[in-house]
């Protein structure tokens, strides 16, 4: 059985992996001062194999969850729910996709709403989680797109709509708590067996 502390140095070194793989997915072009910064998908070409469900498949469904029609960049996709902006990016080098929406400013964030997302995105949030890039706080939907169901995905698209227009009240993507059965607020956390930290 191996040592804590190797468990946790591969445990460190995967993570580390996954931030340093992840931040090819939120490279930008040039863009106006003024504009929301939007992370983009790489630049490398498409294997049309690689994606399951395919572009059109996928932008199929974002045109069944959108208000309007979908703006097409490359990789990724724009449209509204409701009033809330949403973007899609597919990777097919890496074999995911994200949705995400635009909240605030990081910079307004203060320590005490900080640690209310942090709370939130481990019992409230479900599969939708806050998170910051570019300096922007964002509700952000994360999956390997292989296994990518419709239902999946206009499921995820929800509740990164809701988790963002519930930002500053419940902080939740749902009526859902993980390991609660009532209001987000009251619902307990969930036991940690011994061992685990």
């Amino acid at each position: 059985m191996p040592t804590r502390g190797l468990v946790v140095l591969v445990t460190c070194t995967f993570l580390g992996l996954g931030w340093w793989l992840g931040q090819s997915a939120f490279a930008q072009p040039d863009r106006d001062a003024a504009a929301v910064p939007v992370p983009h998908a790489p630049d490398a070409a498409p294997d049309p194999l690689a994606l399951t469900p395919d572009r059109a498949t996928l932008s199929g469904w974002i045109e069944e969850v959108s208000d309007a029609r979908a703006g097409n960049e490359g990789d990724g996709w724009r449209f509204t729910v409701g009033q809330r902006p949403v973007v899609v990016l597919t990777d097919p080098t890496a074999e995911r996709m994200r949705i995400i929406s635009p909240i605030a400013p990081a910079a307004d964030l203060d320590p005490e709403v900080l640690t209310i997302m942090m709370r939130a995105n481990f019992d409230r949030a479900l599969d939708a989680r806050y998170a910051v890039h570019a300096d922007t706080l964002w509700s952000a939907y994360i999956h390997p797109l292989g296994p990518l169901t419709e239902g999946q995905f206009k499921d995820a698209v929800r509740q990164v709509v809701t988790l963002a227009e519930n930002f500053g009240t419940t902080y939740s993507s749902s009526d859902k708590v993980f390991g609660g059965n009532g209001n987000a607020d009251d619902a307990p956390p969930p036991a940690i067996p011994d061992g685990v930290i």
